[in-house]
């Protein structure tokens, strides 16, 4: 809903800026299937000026394929590169709701937020230990 800037109310104060400045997205709904409403289609509002943003799924989630690989097709023909996919090996979906994963993401967008200078100083969570490393996919 975010990306149809149509939705916002019209008696919304004007004062203030709603646009999107990044997005942290885990295992997002982007499938057709997933918008019967042509209001918050994902595909239908995606523009060339897409915010930074950083997409967690599992290798094994069905979102992944379903939602997320069509999404990436079509911002590759919008040009946007400022989409930071990360893939949890073997991982279902929402694994990021569970030990270690909890942290290991939280750690990736504290990193994602400082880089785009909304966060300072380093995440407080612990580093991941081997095996708990997030795949940076293309």
């Amino acid at each position: 809903a975010t990306t149809n800037p149509g939705l916002n109310d019209p008696q919304d104060p004007k004062g203030f800026d709603t646009s999107v400045a990044a997005y942290l997205l885990f295992n997002p709904a982007l499938s057709a299937d997933d918008a019967q409403d042509p209001d918050v289609n994902f595909l239908d509002h995606l523009k060339a000026d897409f915010p930074p943003a950083i997409v967690f799924f599992g290798s094994d989630d069905s979102w992944l394929k379903k939602g997320w690989n069509p999404a990436y097709a079509k911002m590759e023909t919008l040009e946007i590169k400022t989409v930071d996919l990360r893939i949890a090996n073997g991982q279902g979906h929402a694994f990021f709701n569970k030990p270690p994963w909890v942290n290991v993401t939280l750690v990736e967008s504290d990193k994602f937020l400082t880089q785009l200078g909304y966060l300072e100083g380093k995440p407080t969570l612990p580093a991941p230990k081997a095996g708990e490393k997030l795949i940076k996919s293309p």
